[in-house]
C-alpha cells in the first residue's frame, strides 16, 4: 500500500466523522449550533476535495507506469470502476457544495431530506471505498 492510498483512506474516514459531527448540531435548532454545522460541513467538504485530488493523482501515476485500460482486461475494469467511483464522489462533492451554499442561507434543518440523503450517500460511498481499499491493498 502506498502512503497516498493510506492517507486517502484516513481522509475519507475523517470526512465521514466530520460530516456526522456537523449533522449532530442540526438537531439543536439553535443559531449558534447551526454555525457549528456550517464549520463542520466546510471541513467535511475540504476533506472530500483532498480525497478526490489524491485519487486523481494516483490514477495519473498508474497511467505513467503504463497501467492503462488496454494493458489487460483487469486493468480496463479497474479504470472503469475507479472512473465511475470518481464520478460518484464528484457528484457528492457537488452536493456538499450545494448544501454549503443553501446552509449559508439558513435553509437546512435536521428534517431536511437533502441533508440526510447526502449524508447517507456519502457514508455509503465512503464505506464502499474503504471495503475496496482493504481488498485491493491487503
Amino acid at each position: 500500500m502506498t502512503a497516498a492510498a493510506g492517507f486517502s483512506a484516513l481522509t475519507l474516514l475523517f470526512s465521514i466523522l466530520t460530516f456526522q459531527i456537523g449533522f449532530s448540531y442540526l438537531a439543536f435548532r439553535n443559531p449558534k449550533k447551526y454555525v457549528l454545522f456550517l464549520k463542520w460541513l466546510e471541513v467535511s467538504t475540504a476533506l472530500a476535495f483532498v480525497f478526490l485530488v489524491i485519487q486523481g493523482s494516483e490514477w495519473v501515476r498508474f497511467i505513467r507506469f503504463s497501467f492503462t485500460p488496454s494493458f489487460q482486461t483487469r486493468s480496463g475494469f479497474f479504470y472503469l470502476f475507479i472512473g465511475l467511483y470518481g464520478l460518484s464522489v464528484l457528484t457528492v462533492f457537488g452536493a456538499l457544495l450545494g448544501m454549503k451554499y443553501h446552509a449559508n442561507h439558513g435553509r437546512y434543518f435536521v428534517e431536511t431530506l437533502t441533508v440526510q440523503q447526502c449524508r447517507f450517500l456519502w457514508f455509503f460511498l465512503a464505506g464502499l471505498w474503504l471495503v475496496f481499499h482493504f481488498l485491493l491493498h491487503s
